[in-house]
């Protein structure tokens, strides 16, 4: 008698890398970062066993934003370093294998964090590496992104003021930004 087994619903390290990483996603969406933070973790131990460079990327990525999302609730805590050193080596992979190498989204991302730490001379590094890919790139999204960091740093520099002229030449800013 032939019997039949049922599928397996075992996952190979790729597959349950990538489903875990669109969890996490999903939860910090949702606001629910210890979560994510959990989720993207066991994604990440998935990544490196799988061996997909492109998974790495992505989780290494999400790992990042997740942490800088949890850097901003809980200043000075190890999570801003966390989310840094995991967007250095997403910079790496891009630099080293040519994969990504046509968004500024990884630079623009470590100079927010950079922003919120204080570090703006760092800062303003990744937003110039930022506008370099751009220039090759032209990506809309990412230069709209860029022109809203280098407010963003204008700021933080105090370099705004805010009275109802200030507010005016900073909006003509803007406009300047986002048009160059």
């Amino acid at each position: 008698e032939d019997s039949v087994s049922a599928p397996s619903l075992a996952l190979d390290p790729i597959t349950l890398g990538y489903t875990l990483n669109y969890a996490a996603v999903t939860r910090r969406r949702l606001g629910d970062l210890t979560s994510a933070a959990r989720l993207i973790e066991r994604a990440l131990v998935h990544a490196i066993a799988g061996g997909d460079l492109f998974m790495l990327q992505a989780v290494l990525f999400n790992f990042g934003l997740i942490h800088a999302d949890l850097a901003r609730r809980v200043p000075q805590s190890e999570h801003g370093p966390q989310a840094i050193r995991a967007l250095e080596a997403v910079s790496r992979i891009t630099r080293e294998h040519r994969i990504g190498n046509d968004s500024a989204q990884n630079e623009l991302a470590i100079a927010a964090i950079l922003i919120d730490q204080g570090d703006l001379e760092k800062a303003e590094d990744y937003l110039e590496e930022a506008r370099r890919i751009i220039a090759r790139s032209e990506n809309a999204y990412d230069q709209a992104v860029l022109a809203h960091r280098r407010l963003q740093l204008r700021c933080a520099r105090d370099d705004v003021t805010l009275t109802p002229k200030g507010i005016l030449d900073l909006v003509e800013q803007c406009a300047e930004l986002y048009t160059a």
